[in-house]
């Protein structure tokens, strides 16, 4: 079972791992990703991608209260000498896949905070 709540800056999805992962797909996000808050009672692991197929993010082995902020590696221009890493926001026009896995029937509550 999932649930939505909406916000102007966040948006929260509460997700139950059933028999151990849970797949969801979410709405149209659109705005500027600043970050990820996961709560989880227990260890999980986690895979959020785009539904156009790129990876947000990946991590094993989350519990308690986890911030996380997602950044965008960019690259420069291949006529500069110096590389200059820059990390920016996800810029979302698109619903994400989110799957969990971790122990049977836990509740696992993400807010997706944007700026």
């Amino acid at each position: 079972m999932s649930k939505i709540f909406n916000n102007e800056k966040e948006e929260k999805i509460i997700l139950n791992t059933g028999e151990g992962q849970v797949s969801f797909k979410t709405d149209k996000f659109t705005g500027k990703l600043d970050g990820i808050i996961i709560d989880s009672p227990e260890k999980i692991s986690i895979i959020i991608e785009s539904e156009l197929g790129y990876l947000i993010l990946k991590r094993a082995d989350l519990f308690g209260i986890n911030y996380l902020s997602i950044r965008n590696h960019t690259t420069t221009p291949e006529e500069r000498v110096l590389d200059y890493p820059d990390f920016d926001e996800f810029l979302l026009n698109e619903s994400l896949i989110i799957t969990v896995m971790g122990n049977k029937n836990k509740d696992v509550q993400l807010i997706f905070r944007f700026s």
